[in-house]
């Protein structure tokens, strides 16, 4: 049996194709970018101000304040409200920086709300007990969104004694929020 020799292609040859097709690589993954872009609806909103309760075992929205980033989702006239401007299936993400002002014993908890109405089964309760001592609760929720319909998250507390802690800059890191969400469109209903 004989082998048929395969034919060495020239360098300069080589260069090229591989120059090509880094390029053609390189357009699609652009093109692949700015369509993902365009179609996922994504924001980002951040409060850098403190958030306290008045009286214990009332529900009450946290608000948000300053949009970082926001691509077909915004915060409306109200700043609790979280809007999807198209239907779809977003991952709304958030964290808080709960701080205590006693060492007693005290519990925050937080649940999602859609259109006004509290989504069932979703609250969460956090507890903290030492003075000064500061927990950031986190976590996401998911849910099919239609054009315009909102998203707000909600906290109420069993104790005055903890708030929501923001915190300016120092020399060493930047300021801390005392609210953070995202929200990410994942997904397009499927009817």
């Amino acid at each position: 049996m004989s082998f048929v020799p395969i034919p060495s292609v020239p360098a300069e040859t080589q260069n090229l194709r591989r120059v090509r097709f880094d390029q053609a690589i390189r357009a699609n993954v652009a093109r692949h970018n700015e369509l993902f872009s365009q179609n996922c609806a994504h924001g980002s909103f951040v409060s850098n101000e403190d958030q306290s309760h008045a009286s214990t075992n009332t529900a009450k929205a946290v608000t948000v304040a300053e949009t970082l980033l926001s691509v077909g989702v915004r915060h409306g006239s109200s700043p609790s409200r979280i809007y999807c401007d198209r239907a779809g299936v977003y991952q709304f993400s958030f964290s808080v920086q709960l701080k205590s002002t006693s060492a007693s014993l005290k519990n925050a908890f937080f649940w999602p709300r859609l259109n006004g109405l509290d989504v069932p089964n979703s609250a969460t309760k956090v507890s903290i007990a030492s003075n000064t001592a500061s927990v950031v609760p986190a976590w996401d929720f998911l849910y099919d969104m239609k054009d315009n319909e909102y998203f707000e998250l909600y906290w109420a507390v069993d104790d005055t004694g903890v708030f929501l802690d923001a915190s300016v800059a120092t020399n060493f890191c930047p300021a801390i929020p005392s609210v953070i969400i995202h929200a990410t469109q994942v997904g397009r209903i499927l009817e």
